[in-house]
């Protein structure tokens, strides 16, 4: 096994004393989450074929990261790798959903983000290629494939998502661009 970090570091703590810890086959193509309690494993995920985020800073030739956020209003752990965000159930472990980030041909800045809207109820999966709002039930309420590079990571509510894009044939170079949802 090859070492998995998330949000690099080697376990993240979510609530109740829960730690997740990943696994990374040799060739950094597939991952497997774990979920214990102290030195009980409350669970473990199937075999995903998710590799590293490789815009992470913290990825490496030896070492793997993944962007990681517990997500308890969709009762859920969504982890970000390459070239899919996956949605696990925070009680089973079991695949609950996925969101393709596959690449679209289209030059990119590597700008990647997790992010809950300020109610909880929706999540911002950010990639340089694709956006997704998914609501807590895990539909997406929006899919858009940035038309130039992202100027940073969107901004954004349980109404609207603001994303700043890069157009160097325009006067002011970035465009912004309001979303509803």
């Amino acid at each position: 096994m090859t070492t998995g970090t998330l949000n690099g570091a080697a376990t993240l703590v979510l609530t109740a004393g829960d730690v997740l810890a990943i696994e990374v086959d040799e060739n950094m193509q597939h991952a497997t989450l774990m979920l214990s309690q102290g030195n009980r494993t409350l669970w473990r995920s199937q075999s995903l074929e998710l590799s590293p985020e490789p815009s992470r800073l913290r990825s490496t030739s030896n070492v793997g990261d993944f962007l990681v956020t517990a997500w308890p209003a969709a009762g859920a752990v969504v982890v970000l790798g390459n070239p899919r965000a996956v949605v696990l159930d925070r009680n089973s472990g079991a695949l609950r959903a996925e969101f393709s980030l596959a690449f679209t041909g289209k030059e990119s800045l590597e700008i990647v983000g997790l992010s809950l809207s300020e109610s909880g109820e929706r999540l911002l999966i950010t990639s340089t290629k694709r956006l997704w709002v998914i609501d807590s039930s895990l539909q997406p309420l929006l899919r858009y494939e940035p038309r130039f590079m992202l100027a940073g990571l969107p901004e954004g509510g349980d109404f609207e998502i603001v994303v700043a894009e890069y157009d160097f044939d325009s006067d002011s170079e970035i465009v912004t661009q309001v979303l509803p949802l």
